[in-house]
């Protein structure tokens, strides 16, 4: 992925392959045909924040519950409220 500073977006850019329907041939890789994909890097960060909080906030919560070696909270309980982290019990 590349950043543009002047437009101040990321992009990436790939090379497409040409169907040539009229020669019945494939054209791989074409220097005049080209898919770009742009990424807007604060619409980006707006939207994976809030996971990002929320994976912290699950991540604390349960290293609190295996530092306190107890389990005092319900088994049914943890799993909904943690649904990122896969929780195991022996």
């Amino acid at each position: 992925m590349r950043v543009d500073s002047n437009a101040e977006i990321y992009y990436k850019q790939y090379d497409l392959n040409y169907h040539d329907i009229k020669h019945r041939k494939v054209h791989e890789g074409t220097d005049w045909l080209k898919l770009n994909q742009y990424f807007d890097s604060i619409r980006r960060s707006r939207q994976l924040r809030p996971i990002d909080i929320t994976l912290e906030q699950q991540k604390n919560f349960l290293s609190q519950l295996l530092k306190s070696e107890g389990l005092s909270e319900d088994r049914n309980a943890v799993k909904p409220r943690n649904g990122y982290y896969k929780t195991f019990y022996d």
